[in-house]
């Protein structure tokens, strides 16, 4: 009996060191105008359209700067505004790497702002 605990033992441990531990991935977004400016106080939502999906949601600093981090491998949806403006695109996270990505916000009426 000792034997069996002895190696289930072992073997759990050489199992779960081999694991490697890639870490949080983390996502930069930047909001700016169409003139290249930094918006701050922009609301930005990451979700994924499925059901029970994590969603993420924040706003952005002075430099019109959001961070997330996670540890899925993911592509999120990305919508930003800020009053009646508003943006879209789409990033990915990976797990252990960083991505920064510029999301334009366009006025109201426009049909460049990437939003469906």
């Amino acid at each position: 009996m000792k034997h069996i605990i002895a190696l289930s033992l072992v073997s759990f441990f050489l199992f779960t060191s081999c694991k490697k531990n890639v870490g949080l991935g983390t996502i930069g977004i930047t909001v700016t105008n169409e003139k290249g400016l930094p918006i701050q106080n922009c609301y930005v939502r990451l979700d994924v359209p499925v059901e029970g999906a994590t969603e993420y949601f924040s706003k952005t600093d002075i430099n019109g700067f959001v961070e997330f981090n996670s540890g899925l491998h993911v592509y999120y949806d990305v919508t930003v505004w800020k009053g009646l403006w508003e943006g879209c695109d789409f990033v990915e996270i990976k797990p252990g790497n960083s991505n920064y990505k510029t999301v334009i916000i366009f006025p109201p009426g426009s049909n460049f702002n990437g939003c469906l």
